[in-house]
């Protein structure tokens, strides 16, 4: 495995390994789809977003969700003893469809909040179809 990566640590200074920026659409939508079960979430206002203490990392899953067609941007939560990255998905029709479509989450339970328990997938399909008719 660390012919991949020296850690699966999303800490500070971890980034995306460069045998996955360099892989196949399908590769990269695996790996993104790993992040989002891991990291990410969705509130009960339908925003995804997924954090990480590497800047770099987050900086890297902008890119690669951009090559995928769907737009994201960088947040960043600064607190007097951590500062955390989040990625955040611009909300609207084409980008949700193009999420749902090419990464989604895949075994995801929501952990706090008001959806608690429920798959995120589940979630985030609710959340859609408030928002815009399917």
């Amino acid at each position: 495995m660390k012919q991949i990566s020296e850690t699966f640590s999303t800490s500070k200074g971890a980034q995306v390994p460069g045998l996955i920026k360099s892989s196949t659409t399908k590769i990269k939508a695996a790996f993104l789809r790993a992040f989002w079960d891991d990291e990410g979430c969705i509130s009960d206002r339908g925003v995804l977003s997924g954090t990480s203490s590497s800047e770099k990392m987050v900086t890297d899953l902008i890119l690669i969700h951009n090559e995928l067609g769907i737009e994201c941007y960088k947040e960043v939560v600064r607190q007097p003893t951590w500062t955390i990255f989040r990625l955040v998905l611009r909300r609207n029709r084409e980008n949700f469809n193009n999420f749902i479509t090419k990464i989604g989450f895949e075994h995801a339970i929501v952990t706090k909040g008001y959806h608690v328990g429920k798959y995120k997938s589940d979630v985030l399909l609710e959340k859609y179809t408030q928002k815009y008719v399917i």
